[in-house]
C-alpha cells in the first residue's frame, strides 16, 4: 500500500474499457479520510502488481462497507462513520473507464437508517423473490 490505512472499505471491480482487474481500498491515512488506493497489474500477464492513488473520495469515511455490484464494473461505499462519529446514510459509487479514468459519485439513494460498521452484501433477485 503507499500508505497505512484501517478500517476503509475494498472490492476488486473491472475498468470498464479495458477489462483490467483494480483491486480498490477507500479509506483515508489510519483513520478518516478521504483516499482511494487501488491495486493493479502492470503487464498482460498479471505477474507484477503495483499501488496507485485514486480519486478522492467526496466525504472523509471509516467503517463502511464495500459491496462490487454483479458486474463487477463498480464499487459501493455504503454508509460508514464520518468526522466526529456520527453514522452516515450515504453510498457511494466508485467506477474507473480504465486505471487513470476513474471516479467517485454519491447515489441518488441512501440508506433509510444510518449505520457503520454493518454488513451490506448483494443478493439475487431470484432469492428474494419468495419473501
Amino acid at each position: 500500500m503507499l500508505f497505512k490505512t484501517a478500517f476503509g472499505a475494498c472490492g476488486g471491480i473491472l475498468g470498464q474499457q479495458d477489462g483490467s482487474y483494480l483491486i480498490v481500498v477507500a479509506n483515508g491515512d489510519e483513520g478518516w479520510g478521504r483516499a482511494t488506493q487501488i491495486l493493479t497489474t502492470s503487464n498482460a500477464e498479471k505477474s507484477t502488481w503495483q499501488w496507485t492513488s485514486g480519486p478522492e473520495m467526496p466525504n472523509s469515511i471509516m467503517y463502511a462497507n464495500g459491496v462490487v455490484s454483479f458486474d463487477s464494473k463498480h464499487l459501493f461505499v455504503i454508509g460508514g462513520e464520518g468526522p466526529y462519529q456520527y453514522p452516515q446514510d450515504t453510498i457511494y459509487k466508485f467506477s474507473c473507464i480504465k486505471l487513470h479514468n476513474c471516479e467517485w459519485s454519491l447515489s441518488d439513494e441512501q440508506l433509510s437508517n444510518a449505520r457503520f460498521a454493518a454488513v451490506a452484501m448483494l443478493l439475487p433477485d431470484s432469492l428474494t423473490e419468495s419473501f
